[in-house]
C-alpha cells in the first residue's frame, strides 16, 4: 500500500548492527551524514549501559559469531566478562551513562541541523512480561519464597498482600516482577503496569530501555526540534491492557515483524509523507490469540524457528525457550499444553534442574502436592543447592504431604 503511494524514489540506507554501543552508534551516525541524506532515524537505548570491544577489534575468526553468543547466552556472557570485564553492565555508572547519552543525542541534532539533515529520534519498548536478571539470594529468599508458596496453594490474595510489605521493606526487581504478573492475572492491569515497570527499570543486566532512557529521548526530541516516533507508547497502546509483552516480541527486547512493519510505516508515513500508512495495525503474527491468552506468544513456530536461523541455539537455550513458552501456557490456562512443552524441554536438556522445579510447581499449583515433592525431588538430585525446591519440598513434608 506505501509503495502506491510514493511519488518519487526513496533510497533507505540501513547502518544499524545489532549489538552495538553508544559509542559505535555515534560513529556511525556521522558516517551517515558522509551520504548527504534527507534525514536520519537513529533507534537505540537498549545497549546504552554495555561496552562490547569485541565488536571494534575482530581479527580472529569465529569473533563475531562469540559476540553474538555472548549477548544471547549467560553461559557465553559470563566467561566473555571473565575474559574480558568490559563486557559486564556499567551497573552503578548509570546517571553518567544517561547524561553521556542526553549530550550524544544533543550532538547528533546540532551536527544534523549544520548538514540540512532532518532527524527522527526513537523510543525504545521492550518486553515487560520478561523477567529481571536476579540472584538466587532474591529469588529464594525465604520470606518470598513464603509469599510464593501462598500463591502457589491459592491463597492468592495473602500472597499479593504480603509481596506488597516485602517490596515496602526492599524494592527487589524480581519481587516486583512476581507481584505485577500476579496482579496481572487478578485483572488488576494498571497496577501490574506499574509493577513490572519498575521491575524492568531495576533490572540490573540493564538489557532493556528504562523509563529515564526513553524520557530524556523524549526530552532531546522536544528540546531541539526533532521529529520523535514514540515507539514505546505506540507499543503500549497496542499491546493487551497496555503491557507490551509476547504478542510484540521474540524475546525482552527485539519486536516481531508486525511490530517493525507498523514503525516502518510511521516513518514513512511522517518522513517520506506517505499518507494512510497510519492505518497499518500492529497485529499478532501468524496466530490469533483469544483473549484469556493474551500473554502467550503469538507463534511457537515462528519463534523457535528465528531463535535456531539467528541464535545458533544449543539445546540447552532451546529447552529454556520452551519453559518460558509453557509457564505462558500454563498462566492462560493451557495446561495439557504447558505440560507437554515442559517433557519437551526436559527431552532437550535433561541434566536442567529449573525444569523439574518448574513441572513441581505445575503440579503445586493444580493441587497435586505429592506429584510435586516427586519432581522437587528430582530437582534437587540434579542440583542438590536448588534453594527453591528445597524449600517447597521441606513445607509439603511439614505438611505430610510428601
Amino acid at each position: 500500500a506505501a509503495r502506491n503511494r510514493l511519488s518519487q524514489r526513496i533510497e533507505i540506507i540501513n547502518m544499524a548492527v545489532g549489538g552495538s554501543d553508544l559509542e559505535q552508534t555515534m560513529r556511525r551516525f556521522r558516517e551517515a551524514l558522509q551520504y548527504a541524506p534527507n534525514a536520519i532515524i537513529v533507534l537505540f537505548g537498549h545497549n546504552l549501559f554495555f561496552h562490547h570491544p569485541m565488536v571494534k577489534i575482530s581479527p580472529y575468526p569465529g569473533m563475531d559469531r562469540l559476540r553474538l553468543l555472548a549477548l544471547k547466552s549467560r553461559l557465553v556472557s559470563l566467561l566473555a566478562q571473565y575474559r574480558n570485564p568490559r563486557m559486564q553492565p556499567v551497573g552503578f555508572q548509570g546517571q553518567g551513562r544517561c547524561l553521556a547519552y542526553r549530550e550524544s543525542l544533543s550532538t547528533m541534532a546540532d551536527e544534523a541541523r549544520r548538514r540540512g539533515v532532518r532527524l527522527a529520534l526513537c523510543s525504545v519498548p521492550g518486553n515487560l512480561h520478561f523477567p529481571p536478571w536476579a540472584k538466587d539470594s532474591a529469588r529464594w529468599a525465604p520470606e518470598f519464597l513464603e509469599t510464593k508458596y501462598l500463591y502457589l496453594t491459592g491463597q492468592k490474595e495473602s500472597a499479593i498482600r504480603k509481596c506488597r510489605q516485602l517490596l515496602s521493606r526492599k524494592p527487589e526487581p524480581w519481587w516486583n516482577f512476581q507481584l505485577g504478573e500476579w496482579l496481572y492475572q487478578a485483572g488488576r492491569y494498571a497496577q501490574a503496569r506499574r509493577r513490572l515497570i519498575a521491575a524492568r527499570d531495576m533490572d540490573a543486566w540493564r538489557q532493556r530501555a528504562s523509563s529515564v532512557v526513553n524520557g530524556l529521548i523524549r526530552d532531546v526530541a522536544w528540546e531541539k526540534r526533532l521529529v520523535l516516533f514514540d515507539f514505546d507508547r505506540m507499543v503500549s497502546k497496542s499491546a493487551p491492557h497496555g503491557i507490551p509483552g509476547w504478542n510484540n516480541f521474540k524475546d525482552n527486547q527485539h519486536v516481531l515483524n508486525s511490530v517493525v512493519w507498523a514503525e516502518s510505516a510511521e516513518c514513512l508515513r511522517v518522513l517520506g509523507n506517505v499518507q494512510g500508512c497510519q492505518q497499518i495495525p500492529i497485529e499478532f503474527d501468524d496466530w490469533r490469540l483469544k483473549p484469556e491468552t493474551d500473554i502467550l506468544l503469538p507463534s511457537l513456530r515462528m519463534i523457535l524457528e528465528e531463535a535456531l536461523r539467528t541464535m545458533h541455539c544449543r539445546p540447552e537455550e532451546t529447552a529454556l525457550l520452551l519453559s518460558y513458552v509453557a509457564e505462558a501456557f500454563w498462566t492462560s490456562g493451557l495446561r495439557a499444553r504447558a505440560m507437554r512443552l515442559n517433557d519437551e524441554a526436559r527431552r532437550l536438556a535433561p541434566g536442567e534442574s529449573e525444569l523439574c522445579l518448574q513441572r513441581a510447581l505445575f503440579h503445586l499449583g493444580s493441587g497435586e502436592k505429592t506429584e510435586a515433592a516427586r519432581w522437587l525431588r528430582l530437582a534437587l538430585k540434579l542440583r542438590p543447592d536448588q534453594g527453591e525446591a528445597r524449600f517447597y519440598l521441606s513445607k509439603l513434608e511439614a505438611e505430610g504431604s510428601a
